[in-house]
């Protein structure tokens, strides 16, 4: 298994440890991790492997390769286990939270929960897109399929798009709106 990294990766670290703290990045790392690692199993779980992980700007992108290319519904489960794995560890910390306390776990928990919450919005390319490219496609046949889903995915980040915009003129938050920007960026070159 090979790891790249591109300098939207590195620009997007840089950020972050200059403008958050070095607590916070950490626990988004170990939530990341967790939540890629659910991806992974399922993976192996249809018997394939991990050739190579691209690390990005906001995220990691897994190509997976077997000897042969997986049915939709397989996509669908390889989509939901990211989320599914986020929403364990957010299970998981609220559950150390309730026994040890400490910021650190309601951190975690916030941080995960999130990141499954926002990979599930049907947009493309995160793994709610993914998820209903694969069952659209496999219910609706290719055609119509894929033009459900670009239909959706569009209309969704346009939809994040207003509502970043609105948080930057009410409380001068950006982080919506470079989700956004974003998925938009990463819609228009692929």
């Amino acid at each position: 298994m090979k790891i790249h990294s591109t300098g939207g990766f590195w620009l997007f670290l840089g950020f972050c440890l200059l403008y958050t703290s070095p607590r916070l990045v950490l626990w988004l790392g170990a939530a990341c991790l967790i939540h890629e690692i659910g991806h992974i199993l399922a993976i192996r779980l249809m018997k394939g492997t991990v050739e190579r992980i691209d690390l990005t700007g906001p995220g990691m992108v897994i190509h997976p390769s077997r000897s042969r290319l997986f049915t939709y519904r397989e996509d669908c489960i390889i989509a939901l286990a990211g989320p599914f794995f986020s929403f364990l560890l957010t299970a998981a910390a609220a559950a150390w939270a309730s026994l040890f306390g400490g910021s650190s776990a309601s951190l975690l928990i916030g941080l995960s929960f999130s990141l499954g919450l926002f990979n599930l919005l049907p947009i493309e390319p995160l793994d709610g897109g993914r998820f209903l490219r694969a069952a659209s496609i496999d219910l609706l046949g290719p055609d119509r399929g894929e033009s459900v889903c670009v239909f959706v995915s569009s209309s969704l980040i346009w939809v994040l798009f207003a509502l970043g915009m609105a948080a930057v003129i009410m409380y001068r938050n950006f982080t919506i709106l470079l989700c956004a920007g974003w998925l938009l960026f990463r819609k228009n070159s692929s």
